[in-house]
């Protein structure tokens, strides 16, 4: 259908001008038109669109450059005016599938989810067995979590086009994201038959492997994806995850580094390449980096994931922005599963913990003993693991913990917001946030009325659907509240619950075979080396310089760490003697070597968190410096905890300043590791029961605003 005059009308004009007018219309329409759709395929939208224009600009309703133009618009992500184009097409010819298909397409974009489906079912009600339409409503399925509905449709596209290559690559896809790796494997390799070149094949067959753990096969594929297309981003971006795990960092680097000459603008790759040259401690074009970090984030860029923000700035404003701009991008609130119902008061409130460190991770190291210790009269535990079973006593420990304890590695997101719904969870808790193998997802769809943060992630999420962080005082001042997106539940002393049945194995080091001198005060830092940046340092030797024989005895993270941290030593003119790195070592006996240490220097701005309550727990005691931000507030309040406020600073000076005391006073050193040995036993610290008695009743009060109806507050919980 078009609204140009036909031919016949042309010819049958009275009016000579008239009809050569519209004849000569209808040619610069035509070529127009022409010269649009040339510049459209070669991928020139903007001046496309110039084109496209123009003739509307003669003929406002020639449904071909209305169509074109909806599409031209949607490639330059210019959504809404595409939409009201499409639908103006639709008006006009209301059988016309790719108008539909399109419309569809811009309305998922522009994150109307429900409209876009609706569109594409009537695409579908219209021409049942068009691959096109149904592959693109199984994309928007995919984007919703729908994860078995979609791969049906992508199955029938591929039964109706056995050739259709995008729907092996996206069921591939679909089929990794609920963790089939088998089948997932098995599909790209028929679509790899099909097209043996397809770059984008290899990549996702490289993601499936990794996804799987299989890294050194992940990276054949991303190699050979390499081999064929130089410039393919994907490939390069895949080997540098599968290399990091590997902990090849200098080659991942270098390849974060070429996928940055690659493309500009991908999002978070900035962040990603500051995290990583922190892990090896290359501070190079370290402030001109934190800098731009500072502006972008200002200026609402996505240039870096939260966590790894942590390490680089104390300042609990921009981890909200960047937080919330992390969730904007990957987790919005979605409610594919519907409102969820309002729970009735039952006997027991059923509590869900959601993570993947159900093995010997630092989460699990401190929380056991809370499960353990839940009264079973009045909670329901049901674990999700949703980490590979890495069988271990302490697996085997927090298993038996659980009323239920369900593996949900296999599932998707949507599903385990589903199946928590099914078992009428009333209190979701994420322990583990913006870190490694997070599923913030599952709380997007609402797995619980209520949801909460604990433990996993120092700082807020930035997301509508987390009701609660919990805190104390220390780690949230009042004053700071407005940096959080959740409402705070204080608990009476730290926030952080300890074990006391961590194993501290019966081994005595001797400072010989761990390479310490007999003499000389031993400072340490067990942190990860991530944590430590140039201004530390230049702390750290100001220390060993006014400190006589002192040591700084570090953890080696990986092999680059070390290198470059002796040079960087060595250009303040602290000689690589004097700098112990501390090489990996099972838990049990690394806790019982920090027994050689005097004193451990936190980091800054992110500091020891477990690490320091290890070291308290071992008798060593941790001088830290305080900022704004939870990362930076966590030692402190550890410390405040246990009775050791004298040993929390408040500048870089003070730190210093104590630093050297301490070193040059060993009475007044050993005086507080008497303390502190003394505070172990009667500190709220390490009081568990208490601590699990103080939360439980966080649970009952926010259990019952929510029965009673009340908004989400902060909340101050009573010492039991």
């Amino acid at each position: 259908m078009s609204s140009l005059p036909n031919h016949k009308t042309i010819k049958n004009s009275n009016n000579k001008n008239e009809a050569l007018l519209l004849s000569n219309e209808l040619v610069a329409i035509a070529d127009r038109l022409k010269q649009g759709l040339s510049l459209h395929q070669a991928g020139k939208i903007a001046q496309a669109i110039e084109h496209y224009e123009a003739i509307l600009n003669i003929s406002l309703e020639h449904i071909d450059t209305l169509h074109l133009l909806g599409t031209a618009l949607i490639q330059s992500k210019e959504f809404n005016r595409a939409i009201e184009l499409l639908e103006k097409v639709l008006k006009l010819d209301p059988d016309h599938i790719s108008a539909y298909m399109h419309l569809g397409i811009a309305l998922k974009n522009a994150k109307r989810f429900d409209d876009a489906l609706n569109i594409f079912n009537r695409a579908i009600e219209l021409d049942p067995n068009n691959p096109l339409v149904l592959y693109n409503k199984a994309n928007l399925l995919m984007l919703q979590g729908h994860h078995k509905d979609c791969v049906s449709l992508y199955e029938k596209c591929i039964e109706i086009k056995p050739d259709y290559v995008d729907a092996y690559i996206n069921l591939g896809v679909a089929h990794r994201s609920q963790n089939r790796i088998s089948e997932s494997v098995e599909v790209l390799k028929t679509g790899l038959s099909i097209d043996p070149r397809n770059t984008k094949i290899l990549v996702n067959l490289g993601n499936a492997l990794l996804a799987n753990s299989e890294f050194d096969q992940a990276i054949k594929f991303y190699n050979l994806s390499i081999s064929m297309d130089k410039t393919f981003y994907k490939a390069f971006e895949g080997r540098a995850q599968a290399l990091i795990k590997l902990r090849k960092l200098d080659c991942a680097l270098a390849d974060l580094k070429q996928l940055r000459r690659l493309i500009q603008n991908e999002i978070y790759l900035d962040g990603l390449i500051l995290h990583l040259q922190l892990k090896i401690c290359d501070w190079s074009n370290l402030n001109e980096g934190i800098i731009n970090l500072v502006w972008s984030i200002k200026y609402e860029k996505k240039i870096i994931d939260p966590f790894s923000l942590l390490s680089v700035i104390d300042d609990p404003k921009l981890h909200k922005i960047c937080s919330e701009l992390f969730i904007d991008a990957n987790y919005l609130p979605n409610n594919a599963l519907g409102e969820i119902a309002k729970h009735s008061k039952k006997k027991k409130i059923r509590i869900g913990y959601y993570s993947s460190d159900y093995h010997n991770h630092a989460t699990a190291h401190l929380i056991s003993e809370l499960f353990e210790l839940h009264n079973k009269d009045e909670f329901e535990l049901v674990g999700f693991s949703f980490g590979k079973n890495q069988k271990s006593k302490i697996r085997d420990r927090i298993t038996e913990c659980f009323d239920r304890f369900i593996d949900v590695n296999n599932q998707s997101d949507i599903e385990v917001a589903q199946l928590s719904r099914e078992l009428d969870i009333d209190i979701a808790v994420d322990l583990k946030g913006f870190t490694t193998d997070a599923r913030t997802g599952i709380f997007a769809y609402r797995a619980a009325p209520v949801q909460v943060s604990y433990l996993g992630y120092p700082g807020t999420m930035g997301a509508s659907y987390i009701d609660y962080l919990i805190a104390d005082e220390t780690i949230i001042p009042r004053t700071l509240q407005k940096n959080y997106t959740e409402k705070i539940i204080y608990l009476p002393h730290c926030y952080q619950i300890n074990d006391r049945k961590r194993y501290v194995s019966s081994r005595i080091f001797t400072k010989i075979e761990l390479g310490l001198p007999e003499n000389g005060i031993i400072f340490c830092c067990f942190n990860n080396n991530y944590k430590i940046l140039p201004q530390i340092v230049d702390s750290w030797t100001n220390i060993l310089k006014n400190v006589e024989g002192s040591i700084l005895w570090l953890y080696e993270e990986n092999e680059w760490a070390p290198i470059n941290l002796a040079k960087e030593f060595e250009t303040r003119g602290i000689s690589r003697n004097r700098i112990v790195f501390a090489p990996r070592m099972v838990n049990h006996e690394h806790l019982a070597r920090q027994k050689c240490a005097d004193l451990f220097l936190d980091t800054f701005p992110y500091n020891a968190h477990t690490t320091a309550s290890d070291a308290l727990w071992v008798g060593l005691p941790v001088l830290t410096l305080i900022g704004q931000s939870f990362a930076s507030r966590v030692a402190a309040s550890l410390l405040n905890t246990i009775g050791l406020a004298e040993l929390v600073t408040t500048n870089i000076n003070e730190y210093e300043s104590v630093a050297i005391d301490l070193g040059n006073n060993p009475k007044k050193l050993y005086e507080i590791k008497q303390k502190l040995r003394k505070k172990q036993s009667d500190s709220p610290l390490f009081d568990s029961p208490t601590f699990t008695k103080n939360l439980e009743n966080a649970y009952k009060q926010i259990m019952n605003r929510h029965w009673s109806g009340f908004a989400v507050e902060n909340l101050t919980i009573n010492n039991e």
